[in-house]
């Protein structure tokens, strides 16, 4: 799997969850005021969720249908799996 670090796209380990304490997603700020939308899994109250990861200033964790203005304590992330090829 890859993911974009800022500048290039990297392979990353699909199976293996990430630390929030450890590493962020890369986010591309240049393209919009407000930073982009990374969408990931991530790891919520032991759950397991689509999740949605900013950063314009500061860190910010969000899942679709969890209401809250402050960021979540996300544990952990993955990104998502890229799609199945067409045969």
């Amino acid at each position: 799997m890859r993911e974009f670090n800022g500048s290039n796209w990297i392979e990353v380990n699909s199976n293996s969850w990430i630390k929030v304490s450890e590493r962020l997603p890369e986010v591309d700020n240049t393209r919009n005021t407000f930073g982009d939308l990374v969408k990931c899994l991530v790891v919520y109250e032991g759950f397991v969720y689509l999740g949605f990861f900013q950063n314009f200033g500061a860190p910010h964790w969000s899942i679709r249908h969890i209401s809250s203005r402050q960021s979540l304590p996300i544990t952990h992330w993955m990104p998502l799996p890229e799609p199945p090829k067409e045969d």
